[in-house]
């Protein structure tokens, strides 16, 4: 059985790695003092012009069609459409993160959830490729277990985080190591971001492990994990 694994995971390995590795994308220096909103209607300015050449549908359609043919002027437009797709969804994660923060955090928290969202959603991205991502959480989970790679564990997203969000000061934002199912092989581990002050309960948690390193976070309240809130979590370094 352990070598039909190990044969599976060798042949698949490679498809996993294209579907659910984060493409590599850094914040440039002037786009962190620039409010992640203007970022990203500068990029769906260009993405409209794109569509104003060929619909971005028909585009789609060709990357899945190899049969297909565009014009030399669709061709032009389908390589500014790949050019542009990678931080077009990265601007879109920051953008909507930020939306969700300002929401637990109101409108004096603004500035402080943009930097926050533009920090988590870099982080994950690095994440995803310093974790060599490949396949679902749970094929990640399997392949670190086997000792074939050495990250990749929900608590390592959670621990990462927590340590990226404890070198800045946040004047309008905690943050917790929440746990659901703890101490099962249920368990699975979570950031909290609640306002300040404010009940665990009432947070955000960032559970991108579950999403294989895509980008993901949403509500504690309402969540599929009951998630519980721990205190003084201490990761060792030798820890897996």
């Amino acid at each position: 059985m352990r070598r039909l694994l190990i044969f599976m995971i060798i042949v698949l390995y490679p498809v996993a790695l294209h579907a659910y590795r984060m493409p590599e994308y850094k914040i440039g220096k002037a786009d962190w003092n620039e409010p992640a909103e203007q970022v990203f209607v500068r990029l769906s300015e260009k993405r409209g012009e794109i569509a104003g050449v060929v619909s971005i549908s028909r585009l789609e359609n060709y990357r899945r069609c190899h049969n297909c043919k565009l014009s030399r002027r669709e061709a032009k437009a389908y390589a500014q459409y790949l050019k542009l797709e990678v931080p077009y969804e990265f601007w879109k994660f920051v953008v909507d993160l930020k939306k969700d923060l300002v929401g637990i955090g109101g409108k004096p928290s603004i500035a402080e959830a943009d930097l926050m969202a533009k920090k988590i959603i870099q982080k994950l991205y690095d994440l995803s490729n310093e974790y060599r991502i490949a396949g679902s959480a749970l094929i990640n989970n399997m392949l670190v277990n086997m000792k074939m790679k050495n990250k990749g564990f929900c608590y390592q997203y959670t621990d990462a985080l927590r340590k990226m969000l404890k070198k800045s000061s946040w004047q309008h934002f905690d943050f917790h190591w929440g746990a659901a199912h703890d101490k099962t092989w249920l368990e699975n581990n979570g950031l909290v971001i609640t306002a300040k002050g404010k009940p665990f309960e009432s947070g955000i948690v960032v559970d991108s492990w579950r999403t294989a390193s895509r980008p993901y976070w949403t509500f504690v309240k309402g969540d599929r994990y009951p998630w519980k809130k721990l205190t003084n979590v201490r990761i060792e370094e030798h820890e897996r």
